[in-house]
């Protein structure tokens, strides 16, 4: 975790998603807002927030791939592409449908800045029963090929999909990129 200031003057807390020869890519370690969405809404206010203008430090601001967060738990058989993709624990990149939570939360615990941080409670991730209005997990830019579902993460440390209306469940994790010259 890192904390660093955007460049609007406030500290924020962000982990290393991904990282190029001259950028860093950081997700922010919670949901931007209390609030759910819709993935289509989710997308507007990326696309419209004053972010990236605010940011100042910042080259970009997204939602996060949801290859990236395959690609961070180490998940390299899976392809966000596919339409043939199916859900999957962090954990044990496989379906863990036992009962509810899906996943095993406690073999997921390395991937928890991931997942947590989700609800209003911010880390309490298997404690909180579900609270109308708090977000359940967050969305990725990505949808699901041929169809009208979306990528998200879920709150139990699985990549999952849902329909792109759903808003009662999914808020808004930033992603931001930085030039490695404006880390310090």
């Amino acid at each position: 975790m890192y904390e660093c200031d955007p460049g609007d003057g406030t500290k924020r807390n962000f982990y290393v998603l991904k990282t190029k020869s001259d950028s860093v890519t950081l997700i922010m370690d919670r949901n931007i807002s209390n609030g759910t969405m819709t993935w289509n809404n989710a997308m507007k206010y990326i696309a419209s927030n004053s972010l990236e203008t605010s940011w100042k430090y910042v080259a970009s601001v997204d939602l996060p791939k949801a290859q990236d967060i395959a690609d961070a738990v180490g998940n390299s058989s899976w392809i966000a592409a596919d339409s043939e993709s199916t859900w999957w624990c962090f954990a044990s990149h496989g379906q863990d449908s036992q009962s509810e939570p899906y996943c095993n939360t406690n073999a997921t615990k390395s991937y928890n800045w991931l997942y947590d941080y989700t609800r209003a409670c911010n880390g309490c991730s298997n404690s909180l029963s579900d609270t109308d209005g708090y977000p359940y997990g967050y969305w990725t830019r990505d949808v699901v090929v041929g169809s009208s579902l979306a990528w998200n993460v879920a709150r139990d440390g699985r990549l999952t999909r849902s329909t792109v209306s759903n808003a009662t469940i999914h808020g808004v994790r930033p992603v931001i990129t930085i030039s490695k010259s404006n880390l310090k």
